[in-house]
């Protein structure tokens, strides 16, 4: 039987079918099953997790509150979980992202840049800072990078802001310069 990558997305069970632990976020996440994560989730006492689990599933849970435009409750959710910005590494990239774009939503353009600007120079330090030998989470922070990058010439984008957004897309160019993609 042919190994399966943890992102590909399994042939499709009902919802009911699926167990409530991480793979089984995961597995909704990737069906698009939001309102399912978000159903399932608020019975559950996330206190009673480690920490890494909970910020894990709450990272689930409030991209399934974006998703499903919830923001005020995601925000709520945000908040509760208090600070992210540890220097430590705990707090799951995903959730970063999910926070750094929050504001956006809740009509705050200007704290949803400040967010990703510091969420993309965490990514380039992070990206500069991995010790030799770590090609492979050297690789990891600068698709990071990219992907807030391109999260930000999008943003500017859509605000009419075509300098800034060019001048990102410049900078994501020089990153791969024979890369056609």
């Amino acid at each position: 039987m042919a190994s399966r990558s943890r992102w590909e997305v399994p042939s499709f069970r009902k919802q009911t079918d699926v167990q409530f632990d991480l793979d089984g976020l995961r597995l909704l996440a990737l069906q698009g099953c939001w309102r399912e994560i978000t159903d399932k989730f608020h019975g559950l006492r996330i206190q009673d997790l480690p920490p890494e689990d909970r910020l894990a599933y709450s990272a689930y849970s409030i991209l399934a509150m974006l998703k499903t435009r919830q923001y005020s409750a995601a925000a709520l959710a945000l908040e509760a979980l208090g600070g992210l910005e540890d220097s430590d590494g705990s707090v799951p990239f995903g959730l970063r992202r999910v926070a750094a774009e929050l504001p956006f939503c809740l009509g705050d353009a200007r704290a949803g840049f400040d967010a990703l600007y510091r969420l993309s120079r965490r990514c380039r330090r992070e990206a500069e800072h991995v010790g030799s030998g770590e090609d492979a989470a050297r690789a990891l922070w600068w698709r990071r990078f990219e992907a807030v990058g391109l999260a930000l010439a999008n943003r500017h984008l859509c605000a009419r802001e075509h300098i800034a957004a060019l001048q990102w897309l410049r900078v994501l160019e020089g990153r791969r310069p024979g890369d056609p993609r």
